[in-house]
C-alpha cells in the first residue's frame, strides 16, 4: 500500500508539461487605462472596433425584431379574406336564417325569434372558420 503511495506523490510532483514556463503580459492595467479614459464614448463602445460592430449589430437586430413583431401583430390582428365576401356571407345567413325562421312559423305559429339572437347567430357565422 506504501508502494502505490509512493508512486502517487512522484507522479504528482512531476511537471505537467516539458516545455519552458513563458511569461504572460499583464494587460488588465493597459485595459483599466483605456476604459478610464474620459475621451466622451460611452463605456460599452471604448473597447474599439469589435465594440462598435457589436453594438451596430445588435441594434439593427433589435429594430428589426421590433419591426417584425409589429407586422405579426398587424397580420394577427387583420381578418384573413374569405373565399366570398363579407355581403355574400350575411346575405348567405340572412337568407338561412329566413328559411329557419319560415320553417318554424309553418311548425308552430310562435313569436318570432329576438334581434339579439339572430345578431348573435351573425357573429358565430362570421367568426367560425370556413
Amino acid at each position: 500500500m506504501f508502494r502505490h503511495i509512493r508512486t502517487l506523490r512522484q507522479v504528482a510532483a512531476r511537471p505537467f508539461s516539458n516545455s519552458a514556463c513563458r511569461q504572460v503580459e499583464n494587460k488588465v492595467t493597459a485595459k483599466q487605462k483605456l476604459f478610464q479614459e474620459d475621451n466622451g464614448l460611452p463605456v460599452h463602445l471604448k473597447g474599439g472596433t469589435v465594440d462598435s460592430l457589436l453594438f451596430s449589430a445588435t441594434m439593427a437586430l433589435t429594430v428589426f425584431g421590433t419591426g417584425y413583431v409589429i407586422y405579426e401583430l398587424f397580420k394577427a390582428a387583420m381578418p384573413k379574406k374569405k373565399a366570398s365576401s363579407l355581403k355574400e356571407v350575411v346575405g348567405r345567413e340572412t337568407a338561412a336564417a329566413s328559411r329557419t325562421e319560415a320553417t318554424q312559423r309553418e311548425r308552430a305559429p310562435i313569436a318570432p325569434q329576438s334581434s339579439l339572437l339572430c345578431i348573435t347567430r351573425l357573429i358565430h357565422v362570421l367568426l367560425t372558420p370556413c
